[in-house]
C-alpha cells in the first residue's frame, strides 16, 4: 500500500489532536480535583470528540485527511506554530484575551 506522505502527516495531526482529546476527557472524569469543578459531562463528551477524530484520522480517506488537517491548521509548512486555521483563530483569540490589561475603575466620556 503506498501512501501519500502528505496524508500520513495529517493522520498523525489527527491523532494527536485526538488523543489530547481523550486525554482530557479521562482527565475530567479521573482527576479529583478537576472532576469536583467540571460538569458532569464534560468529560464524556471529551472523550467522545477525541474517539470521533481518532476514528476519523484511522479510517477516514486520505483527501478527507488533509481536507481536515488543512481546515485545522493554515496548511503551510513553512511556518511553525499555530499560524492559521481553525486553531491558529483560537490560538490568537486566547492569547488576545490574556494579553489584555485589566480594567481599573470607570471609564466615562463624561469628566
Amino acid at each position: 500500500m503506498t501512501e501519500d506522505p502528505s496524508a500520513r502527516r495529517a493522520r498523525y495531526f489527527l491523532y494527536l489532536l485526538g488523543g489530547v482529546f481523550v486525554a482530557l476527557g479521562f482527565s475530567l472524569e479521573m482527576v479529583p480535583a478537576m472532576a469536583a469543578v467540571a460538569p458532569e459531562l464534560a468529560g464524556r463528551v471529551c472523550a467522545g470528540i477525541g474517539a470521533l477524530i481518532l476514528s476519523l484520522g484511522r479510517f477516514g480517506s486520505d483527501r478527507l485527511v488533509r481536507r481536515c488537517e488543512t481546515l485545522l491548521t493554515d496548511g503551510s509548512e513553512a511556518q511553525p506554530g499555530p499560524t492559521g486555521g481553525l486553531i491558529g483563530f483560537l490560538w490568537a483569540k486566547i492569547v488576545v484575551v490574556r494579553s489584555r490589561p485589566p480594567k481599573m475603575g470607570f471609564s466615562s466620556a463624561r469628566p
